[in-house]
């Protein structure tokens, strides 16, 4: 799908097509919704939303639409299984304090929702990304490499692990990143590691 960096108007959303998400990626969507909107957000039990009493309440539908790839202009995000260079990518989170952190890491899932977040407001077609986050160096390992001290070297060593999923949507992203594998025990890292390239 090829969408205009800022127009998603053109955002496929195709009830035919539409798949449900496992209970784990809900939940941690609907942590997401809390989070970003800083309002009460629900799973909706039913296939199509339905409003509570409770009129600032923002329900989240159990059907989306799954993407493989989009393509803002000339960028394209795309799921790590199909395409690792276009799925991995640098996009940044707020922390419990809403401190700004900006990590790395793959895209696992593309999908659109359909959802109000007013009542009696239509509903509007979303764009949402699961990104498996790459792990932080522990601070023993940081020390190893000295890539910090070279300001214009945009490069970031993480491990080749990821365990964390965030959550996102497209005004998170910063951009792509190039990845490299490093070979073992480079850099004096016994686990395996990835240089990020910005």
């Amino acid at each position: 799908m090829n969408v205009n960096r800022m127009d998603f108007s053109k955002l496929n959303y195709n009830p035919k097509k539409l798949e449900t998400l496992d209970l784990e990626t809900h939940e941690l969507l609907v942590c997401s919704f809390n989070h970003k909107f800083s309002s009460n957000t629900q799973l909706c039990t039913g296939i199509y939303t339905s409003w509570t009493r409770n009129e600032t309440t923002i329900l989240i539908p159990r059907l989306v639409h799954q993407q493989k790839s989009i393509t803002f202009g000339h960028t394209t995000y795309t799921l790590s299984d199909q395409q690792a260079g276009n799925s991995t990518i640098l996009y940044y989170i707020l922390d419990t304090k809403g401190a700004r952190q900006d990590v790395h890491g793959q895209i696992s899932q593309i999908f659109t929702v359909s959802y109000s977040t007013k009542k009696d407001t239509p509903r509007q077609i979303h764009l949402w990304f699961e990104v498996k986050r790459y792990n932080d160096l522990s601070p023993a390992d940081r020390k190893k490499h000295n890539f910090k001290d070279w300001p214009y070297v945009k490069a970031r060593v993480v491990y080749n692990l990821k365990k964390k999923k965030d959550y996102i949507q497209m005004d998170h992203v910063i951009g792509h990143t190039a990845t490299w594998q490093l070979p073992p025990a480079c850099f004096g890292i016994g686990r395996k590691a990835l240089l990020l390239l910005i």
